[in-house]
This record gives C-alpha cells, sequence and structure tokens, in this order.
C-alpha cells in the first residue's frame, strides 16, 4: 500500500460549503469502511481540510477522490502527497501494514 496527505482547499467561501456536507461526508464514510481513509478533517481557518489515507496507486485515490461531492461541484482543488511511513505509533501498525 502507498500512504498519502491528501489536501482539500476550499476555492468557495466555507459558507457555501454547508450545502454538501453531508454528502461530502457520506463520501468520507465509504472511505472509512472501504479502509481508504485513516482520518480527515476540516483545517483551520476554514480554508480546506486533510484526509490520511492509504491506496494501491494513487490513481485508485484520485479515482476515489472524484466521487466526492466537493470536487463533483467543484468546491474544492487536491493535492496528493505521497509518504513512506518510517516512524508511527503501535496502534497503527496494521494500518501501515495495510490490513
Amino acid at each position: 500500500m502507498k500512504h498519502f496527505m491528501v489536501e482539500l482547499t476550499y476555492v468557495v467561501p466555507a459558507e457555501k460549503m454547508e450545502e454538501f456536507r453531508p454528502a461530502h461526508r457520506d463520501f468520507l464514510m465509504v472511505g472509512f469502511d472501504k479502509g481508504i481513509l485513516l482520518y480527515a478533517g476540516g483545517q483551520e481557518p476554514r480554508t480546506g481540510a486533510i484526509a490520511l489515507a492509504r491506496a494501491e496507486t494513487r490513481q485508485e485515490l484520485e479515482d476515489y477522490f472524484a466521487t466526492d461531492p466537493y470536487q463533483i461541484n467543484g468546491l474544492s482543488q487536491y493535492r496528493y502527497v505521497e509518504f513512506k511511513p518510517a516512524k508511527y505509533q503501535p496502534l497503527l501498525d496494521e494500518w501501515v501494514a495495510g490490513q
């Protein structure tokens, strides 16, 4: 598995995101259920969000985020940063190992 930090940058005011937030959270739950996402949350101030994710390929991850209501509706841009976990808390052993 490859590991990624995904940065979402809102391209509209945060207030305009509210209409799509419930659908976005449903989209995130799919990622959690499939083991794609470790965690996700909004930045402070509310200019975007960060997610830690894993996938076999970057393309697989991009395909997943292409279904995000925020992306479908042109509300945010995405930046994918691949990294290799070198040190981490033992509670993440299974996650890092791809299980």
